[in-house]
C-alpha cells in the first residue's frame, strides 16, 4: 500500500538508480529469477494449514510500486524477482495485494481495478470485480482461514473512498472471491494492510497512526483483540508519514515492509508475538514495496 502516486513517481526515479547496490548490501539473497523452487517442508508444522495448498502458495510474494513481482523466502531471506506485472494498465500502479491456497495474487490497482497474478509468471487476468462498493475503492487486503486449519478461507479488506491521508477511519469488509461482492463487517480506527493466519486470525499493520502498531482484529466487528507497539522501525524519524508499507504473516512471526517518508527504499522487520521483540531482517530493499500477499498455506509454525 502506499500514500499516494505522485511523490512516488518521482521517488521511483531515485531509488531504482540504487538498487543494485541497496539489495547487495541489505542482508538479503538477490535471486536472478525464474520459477519458485520445490518445498521440501522440512521445517514447518502443518497441522494448521488444511489440505489443498499449491505447492507456490506457500512462500510471500511481494508487488513494488514499479510492477515488478517478487518471491519473498523468509526462511532464506531470498527476494526473487519474478517479472514485471503485465497487467494491461499503463496510467496506474499496484495498490495493495494478497495470495490464495491456489497460488493466484489478488492484486488492487490504484484505479481500484483487481487483477489475478500467476505467482508462477506473474501473468495477469483482469476479473469483473465493481470497484467503489460501499465506498470502498482502496484497501489493504488479506485472506485467512475460515478455522483452525481449515481449508476454506475468506478475503478481508480495509480502506475507503480515498487515499489512506484523507481519512481517519477505514471500513472493514469481506470480499466474496466468487461474487466478487463486498460486505461490510466494522470500522477500524487508521488505514491498515493486512495479513491473515491458517489458524484463522486476522491482523492488520496500522502505520499512518501514532504509534505504529500491529493488531490482531476480530473477524466479526473489527474489534481490537490484542496490540503491539512497533514504532522501532521508524527509523529516520518519518512520524506518521510513510510511502509505502505491505505486511505478511509467516512461520510463526508478522513481517513488516516499512518505507517512511525519509526512507530511500523498504526495510523488512518481524515482530514476534510471543516475545514482543521487533527484529531487523534487511536495511534497504531497493524497492518500495506496496504489496504483500500470503496464502493461509503459509507455515504457522517452524519446527
Amino acid at each position: 500500500m502506499r500514500f499516494g502516486s505522485i511523490a512516488l513517481v518521482a521517488f521511483a526515479w531515485v531509488v531504482l538508480g540504487a538498487c543494485a547496490s541497496d539489495r547487495t548490501a541489505s542482508g538479503l539473497n538477490v535471486d536472478g529469477g525464474g520459477f519458485p523452487k520445490p518445498l521440501d517442508g522440512s521445517n514447518a508444522d502443518s497441522s494448521h494449514t488444511g489440505v489443498g495448498c499449491a505447492a507456490a502458495a506457500k512462500w510471500v510474494y511481494l508487488v513494488a510500486a514499479d510492477r515488478t513481482f517478487i518471491r519473498f523466502e523468509p526462511d532464506s531471506k531470498t527476494l526473487t524477482p519474478l517479472g514485471k506485472l503485465s497487467c494491461p494498465l499503463e496510467t496506474t500502479t499496484p495498490f495493495s495485494m494478497s495470495v490464495d491456497r491456489s497460488g493466484t495474487a489478488w492484486v488492487l490497482y490504484q484505479s481500484g481495478e483487481i487483477y489475478n497474478v500467476d505467482v508462477t509468471n506473474a501473468g495477469c487476468t483482469a476479473t469483473n470485480y465493481l470497484t467503489g462498493q460501499h465506498d470502498v475503492r482502496l484497501f489493504g487486503m488479506g485472506f485467512v482461514s475460515d478455522e483452525d486449519g481449515g481449508s476454506t478461507e475468506s478475503l478481508f479488506i480495509a480502506g475507503g473512498q480515498g487515499l489512506p491521508t484523507s481519512a481517519p477511519t477505514a471500513t472493514l469488509a469481506t470480499l466474496d472471491t466468487t461474487s466478487l461482492t463486498v460486505a461490510p463487517v466494522g470500522t477500524v480506527t487508521g488505514w491498515p494492510e493486512l495479513t491473515g493466519t491458517g489458524t484463522g486470525e486476522l491482523w492488520g499493520f496500522f502505520p499512518n497512526i501514532a504509534p505504529k502498531t500491529v493488531v490482531e482484529l476480530n473477524k466479526e466487528t473489527g474489534a481490537v483483540l490484542q496490540t503491539f507497539n512497533v514504532n522501532a522501525i521508524d527509523t529516520s524519524g518519518s512520524g506518521t508519514l510513510v510511502q509505502a508499507w505491505a505486511f505478511a504473516f509467516w512461520g510463526g512471526v508478522y513481517y513488516i515492509f516499512y518505507q517512511g517518508s525519509l526512507d530511500a527504499s523498504t526495510s523488512i522487520w518481524t515482530l514476534d508475538p510471543k516475545t514482543s521483540d521487533i527484529s531487523l531482517v534487511s536495511a534497504g530493499t531497493g524497492y518500495s514495496i506496496v504489496g504483500a500477499g500470503v496464502s493461509t498455506c503459509a507455515p504457522v509454525v517452524l519446527l
